[in-house]
């Protein structure tokens, strides 16, 4: 009973020792991916605005180009089928940018590491690997 009650503060102690670390990290991590969506988010916008209107002019004026030859119809054709490419290609772009680092994965590793330090305090084991 008495070792079940002095786990109990181990652990207590520790929890509590740790809840402003967690705290701070859960910020630090808040405010970093704030700044990448915002970031990501305005270069997503702008290459959409300026690629469209680059792009779309460029479209009009090789089907201009064809429009009194026998090319017409294959320049508008070709045209049509790129931005079917241009769009499958952005698309896994997008899904590639997806990949990172999971959000909050720093702060999901260290309370998975207090958690198994945790449970080797109740083996008998009374140390912090962080030194509180």
């Amino acid at each position: 009973m008495l070792s079940q009650i002095a786990r109990a503060r181990v652990v207590a102690a520790f929890a509590t020792g740790r809840i402003s670390d967690y705290a701070e990290l859960l910020k630090l991590e808040l405010v970093e991916y704030r700044r990448s969506v915002v970031l990501g988010m305005v270069g997503w916008i702008a290459l959409v605005a300026c690629g469209l209107a680059c792009a779309g002019f460029i479209s009009v004026a090789v089907i201009v180009s064809y429009w009194d030859s026998a090319y017409r119809v294959q320049a508008a054709w070709g045209i049509a089928a790129l931005w079917g490419v241009l769009a499958l290609a952005s698309w896994g772009l997008a899904r590639a940018a997806n990949r990172d680092r999971p959000v909050f994965s720093t702060l999901s590793e260290e309370l998975s590491l207090d958690l198994a330090a945790i449970r080797g305090a109740g083996a008998g084991d009374k140390g912090d690997r962080h030194g509180h």
